[in-house]
């Protein structure tokens, strides 16, 4: 890979999910239902989720883990991991901010009422410029590459306990790898 190559993935909310859960530091509901929780842990401030990714026809092609970490601040720290089968892995560190990821449910929470629409919501802040997240690590097919990740989302309901969208997540690598 000599020049700037793009990888991106999709998945949907709450379709894809494989678990999603956290030690209440959001109020979204787990998945599965049941899946233990982090509250009272060390760990508490911490949300984990696992997604099946698709291309863009809409076909399963790997996995996504996202690992958020709480602050007492605004900004908080989210490390994503990409395995797409056959081809190897990316693994990427980012940061949101706690605005960004409750604005859309502001109005859900002030009204008492479910929303439904489209809303487009740049998930990722940084740490890189114009808010990327860094590739920090990949293996196989994307070994020695360097680049960026950001994640998009677009919502189309959302409730007290959750929301309904699809996420993008675009990697656009640079540099090593293999052709």
């Amino acid at each position: 890979m000599d020049c700037e190559t793009d990888v991106r993935v999709f998945w949907n909310a709450p379709e894809d999910m494989i678990s999603f859960f956290h030690g209440g530091a959001v109020s979204m509901s787990m998945v599965p239902p049941g899946i233990q929780s982090l509250a009272g842990t060390p760990i508490a401030n911490q949300l984990v989720m696992v997604v099946k990714v698709r291309d863009a026809d809409g076909q399963v092609i790997g996995l996504l883990t996202e690992m958020e970490i709480f602050s007492d601040g605004d900004a908080f720290e989210v490390y994503s991991m990409l395995v797409l089968s056959g081809r190897g892995t990316i693994v990427t560190r980012q940061t949101k901010n706690r605005r960004t990821l409750m604005k859309p449910f502001e109005r859900v929470f002030e009204s008492g009422e479910d929303w439904s629409g489209e809303m487009d919501v740049e998930m990722s802040c940084g740490p890189l410029p114009e808010g990327w997240g860094e590739i920090i690590a990949a293996t196989d097919e994307f070994a020695g590459i360097t680049g960026r990740h950001r994640q998009t989302m677009r919502f189309r309901k959302i409730t007290a306990s959750g929301s309904e969208g699809t996420a993008e997540e675009l990697f656009r690598l640079s540099g090593g790898g293999a052709d």
